[in-house]
Order: C-alpha cells, then sequence, then structure tokens
C-alpha cells in the first residue's frame, strides 16, 4: 500500500503535465493509458535509481572499510582476523614464541649449562645464534640467572630493529641464579667485562674488546658506546669508539652506594639514551643528562619535594620521562626534551599510559592517566583533553581513536578532539583485561573477576562501540593476549599456548 501512494504522489505530478500539453481551452479529463505508461515508467526509473545509489554507496563503503583493513595489516601487532570461536591449537615452546613474534629483535639465552647466548630472528628468515660466554656450573640449572650482560642494536630510535646494521653487547661473566620459588640460590663474582660487537647480517663478531667495569650500557650516534660502571667510590660513565674500544670521554661523580652491579649487590650505574643525550644514572638514583662529548648538559632532574617518582624511557618518543607524585595524592609527568632544554619539556598530569597497540593514527599527542582521568597532550603545543575513565588500564590507538579500559568497561575517544565517542556497559563478574584488533574489531580480552562469569573475548564495533560477537576462552585457559598476529593464552599449568 505505501508503494502505491508512492505511485500516487508521481500520478498527480504526471497530470499536470498532460494538461500543459493540452491546446488552451481544450476541455480536460482523466489521464490517458500512454500518460500512465509513462508515470509508471518514471516512477521504476527513480526507485531503479534510488536502489543503484544506495548498492554504490555500500560498495564504496565496503570497499574504503576493506582498504582500512588492510592497511592495518601491515601495522606490527595487528592480529590475523580473529572469530566467535577459540581453540588451543598446541603449547609453546620458547622458540615457538620468538619465531610468533613475528619481529625483528634479538634476546639474550641463558642454557641449562650456564653459557650465554645471543639469538637474532627476523621474518622470513633463520636467524642465528653466536656464543658469548662459554659453560659455566656455577650458573647452570637456575630457573633464572641476573647479570650486568645487555645487548642494543644500532638502528635509529623508534625504527624498525631490521634497519640495524650491529648488535653491541655488554657481557659479564658473573651473575645471580634463582630458582622456582624466587630466591637467590647462588652468586658468581663477575671477574671481567667486555663488549662484543655483533654484525646483524650472519651474527659473526666484529670486535670484542674489554672494559675495566660495566653494569650497563648505550649506543649513540657516531658509533659511541657509553658504559656506566663503578670504579672504586665512584659512578662512572665512559665512551668509547664502538670498532676500536679506544676511550673517548670519561664521566665521574662520588657514589654514595658502592655498586656490585645488577644481579648482585648494590643497584648499578645505569646509562641508557634519552633523546639526543645519555641519562646517567648512579646508585643513588638521581639523574645526571651528558652530551654525547661527556659534558653535563643538565641535573636536577627530580623535585626534591615528590613523595614518589619514576622515570624511564618513552617507546614512542625516545623522551626521558619522569614522573613525580605530591602528597596530595596528584601526579605529573615531564617529558624531558630531546635536547635535555628544560625549554622543550612537556609537563602534563598523570602518570605515562603506553597503548599496547598504537597506528599512528593520533601523532603528535602522548596518553597519560591519573585514578579517574585519561589525559591526550600535544608534545607540540601543551594543549590536552582529559576524560573521565575510573581506574585506566590497557590503550589501544587506532584508527584515530583512543580506547582504553576501565573497571567498569571500555571508553572511546576522538584522539584530536577528546570527545567521547562511546562507553560499553559494566560487565558483572568480569574484569576487561588487555585491548587488541585484528583491524576490523576492538578485541577486549574480558578476565574472570566472580566465581559464575565466563571469561571470553569479546569483537566490539570500533565506530560504534556495539558487540559483534564473543568468544568464551577454551576450557583451562586462564589470561588471553596478543603476540605479533597471533592471539595466546596461558593454560592451568601457567605454559603458553596458541590459540586460534
Amino acid at each position: 500500500m505505501a508503494r502505491r501512494q508512492d505511485l500516487q504522489d508521481v500520478e498527480l505530478v504526471e497530470a499536470e503535465d498532460d494538461l500543459a500539453e493540452a491546446p488552451p481551452g481544450a476541455p480536460t479529463g482523466p489521464p490517458t493509458a500512454r500518460s500512465a505508461r509513462r508515470r509508471w515508467l518514471v516512477a521504476g526509473a527513480l526507485l531503479t535509481v534510488a536502489v543503484v545509489a544506495v548498492a554504490v554507496n555500500q560498495r564504496a563503503s565496503t570497499a574504503s572499510e576493506d582498504a582500512a583493513v588492510a592497511r592495518l595489516a601491515k601495522v606490527p601487532g595487528v592480529l590475523a582476523p580473529v572469530d566467535d570461536s577459540l581453540q588451543v591449537v598446541r603449547r609453546l615452546t620458547q622458540d615457538d614464541l620468538a619465531e610468533l613474534a613475528e619481529t625483528s629483535g634479538g634476546v639474550l639465552r641463558r642454557a641449562a649449562d650456564g653459557s650465554l647466548s645471543y639469538r637474532w630472528s627476523a621474518p622470513g628468515s633463520a636467524g642465528w645464534t653466536t656464543q658469548l660466554l662459554p659453560p659455566d656450573p656455577g650458573l647452570a640449572d637456575g630457573v633464572l640467572v641476573r647479570s650486568a650482560s645487555a645487548c642494543e642494536t644500532d638502528e635509529i630510535p623508534m625504527a624498525d630493529p631490521a634497519s640495524a646494521f650491529r648488535a653491541v653487547c655488554l657481557v659479564a661473566d658473573g651473575g645471580t641464579v634463582y630458582g622456582e620459588d624466587g630466591a637467590a640460590i647462588a652468586t658468581v663474582p663477575t671477574t671481567a667485562v667486555s663488549v662484543v660487537v655483533l654484525s646483524v647480517a650472519d651474527g659473526s663478531v666484529e670486535t670484542r674488546w674489554p672494559v675495566p667495569s660495566g653494569d650497563s650500557l648505550a649506543l649513540m650516534p657516531g658509533g659511541l658506546v657509553v658504559v656506566g660502571g663503578q670504579v672504586g667510590t665512584s659512578a662512572v660513565a665512559t665512551g668509547y669508539d664502538m670498532l676500536t674500544g679506544a676511550e673517548r670521554w670519561r664521566y665521574e661523580q662520588d657514589s654514595p652506594v658502592v655498586s656490585g652491579g645488577p644481579g648482585t649487590a648494590g643497584p648499578g650505574v645505569s646509562v641508557y639514551r634519552a633523546g639526543d643525550v645519555v641519562a646517567f644514572v648512579p646508585p643513588d638514583r638521581t639523574h645526571v643528562l651528558l652530551s654525547t662529548d661527556g659534558a653535563p648538559v643538565r641535573s636536577g632532574l627530580i623535585d626534591p619535594d615528590a613523595s614518589s617518582w619514576g622515570a624511564g624511557k618513552d617507546p614512542r618518543t625516545g623522551r626521558l620521562v619522569i614522573t613525580e607524585g605530591s602528597t596530595r595524592g596528584s601526579t605529573r609527568s615531564t617529558y624531558v626534551a630531546p635536547d635535555g632544554d628544560p625549554a622543550g619539556d612537556l609537563v602534563t598530569d598523570g602518570r605515562p599510559l603506553y597503548a599496547a597497540l598504537d597506528d599512528g593514527s593520533v601523532p603528535d599527542r602522548v596518553l597519560t592517566a591519573d585514578d579517574d582521568a585519561v589525559h591526550g597532550t600535544r608534545l607540540t603545543t601543551g594543549t590536552s583533553w582529559s576524560v573521565h575513565v575510573d581506574t585506566p588500564g590497557s590503550a589501544l590507538v587506532l584508527r584515530g581513536r583512543v580506547l582504553v579500559s576501565g573497571a567498569h568497561g571500555i571508553t572511546a575517544v576522538d584522539g584530536a578532539s577528546g570527545r567521547v565517542l562511546w562507553r560499553t556497559v559494566d560487565e558483572p563478574g568480569l574484569r576487561p583485561g588487555v585491548l587488541m584488533t585484528d583491524g576490523r574489531h576492538v578485541l577486549v580480552a574480558f578476565e574472570r573477576a566472580g566465581p559464575d562469569a565466563v571469561a571470553a573475548l569479546v569483537a566490539l564495533d570500533p565506530a560504534t562501540g556495539a558487540e559483534v560477537f564473543r568468544a568464551p576462552y577454551p576450557a583451562g585457559v586462564e589470561q588471553v593476549a596478543p603476540l605479533g598476529r597471533h592471539l595466546t593464552g596461558t593454560d592451568a599449568d601457567g605454559e603458553p599456548v596458541l590459540l586460534e
């Protein structure tokens, strides 16, 4: 009936056309059969045009969405397509975990015989392994060995490790062995420390040179290797030429705490790259910024009146971040300028909130969080937005949106303006965990927090927050998390498993 009424409206218009065609003064009458047929043809044509327009728009929208998903699939950490069922495929070994990560990079491995090796992996490549220390019975048979040994690669900060040419390792022959209960069961004193430079292409040793002491290592531009360590009662940072081991400069200061290095006595002397400068942290945990020539650039980074503080390197910008708490309960974070100049610092409320995945669609903005809010602050201007989120947890930056899990659900925010786009409702007995995406959905790992709840991976529409599907965890699986493009879980024995 509705369709007939639509056609009747068209008839009125067509009847006026018939009258318009009649000679002046001619009698008028009902529409002719010819004009009625024309009216049906016009109506049909209009309907066809409308249907075609809708179909074209739908195809264009689908094509645009498919293109966006295809672009996201190239972003590290975006999962392969996920559906509404989860199954355990198999348990995973350490080699499986490295392979599934599908990223370039290296890791130090301590074998059961106490030997130490550096393993390099890259997608589509068999990778390589280079032994750095021979077997040592004193460091064997433990669950974990802590030592000063560490490796870094020389790629440009924030770049893919696959672009590196060399891996530079600080190798210490001592360490502390820990048992299954987490208690130390043996300590082997460090007697020799060296720097080993490896070719990323094949793992061959390009050079090896000794250092008098070493707790940490930092790589800087121009083939500069900075080693931090304790020499007598002084905390020392020494700059060396990467390939020759020649000393370029030395910076030292009296240290009230004598360090034995990581894994032994004392907290050690820490050095690391922070933007364009070297962060030097002696055992008393004060911070000094050094230029690549070894000159002090800045000190006094920690407010002596702060009730608590922490420091680290922002993985997105490479900047040093100092987070301080006040006796009033507030928290602020200072993103130190890359050159150390205070005029270029960014100070914002809250502590850093790092996204589990960031597709780069909200550039020039850092995320911080308080107990009940999330803040997005522009690095270049300092302007910011704030959104209420109760106990912020995991975060995701996806297609211009910032998504944050909280105690009572997920909040989606426009990354540029801070406008809340949608919120999910509270799920009794479930606690939202890590946020993930397969490009088409926002995936939330809802962990069980109540006795009758069913843990599940929930897929949400990124645009509206509507639930698309819910996949209960397989029996015995207690946690779900991403690894490369894959979903993994933890079984009842605490072992990692692959899920599909």
